[in-house]
């Protein structure tokens, strides 16, 4: 399948990387979208911010022939990697072993134990919603409501 890596450039500034089968359609829906204000995304805001659809030039920087989708966000993540545009704010792929990584972090996160902000208790971050509706740490709090 064909698929076609796109930019938004502005003054030789490139602010969004895409991938499309079909960039004359995705022209369109792009200049749809940021029109109509539906969609509540940061590249429809920013064009719209900076001069509007037309202000920006969206032009292909290469067409690739590749087997699936995946393959193709792999190539154009690659892109957004290498041009660094601001507006992407997902990532277009992530390997499963990043994928694997960024939960073991986000775990170890929030397990990470930390003192209550009203009785000074470490607890967990998981669990700190849960402790701090227990009676230690009500009554630990300044009287706002009587217990």
């Amino acid at each position: 399948m064909k698929y076609t890596i796109y930019q938004f450039c502005k003054d030789e500034k490139v602010y969004y990387v895409g991938c499309t089968k079909n960039f004359a359609h995705r022209k369109y829906c792009h200049r749809y979208d940021c029109a109509g204000n539906k969609k509540k995304l940061a590249l429809y805001d920013f064009m719209n911010e900076n001069g509007g659809f037309d202000s920006f030039t969206m032009k292909a920087i290469s067409e690739i022939d590749v087997d699936s989708y995946k393959s193709a966000t792999v190539v154009e993540q690659n892109f957004i990697d290498k041009l660094k545009p601001i507006l992407n704010v997902n990532r277009a792929y992530v390997s499963k072993l990043v994928k694997k990584e960024e939960e073991k972090l986000r775990g170890r996160k929030r397990r990470m134990r930390v003192p209550c902000c009203y009785c000074g208790l470490l607890r967990s971050q998981l669990h700190m919603k849960q402790h701090q509706n227990t009676l230690v740490c009500r009554r630990s709090r300044p009287c706002e409501y009587p217990i």
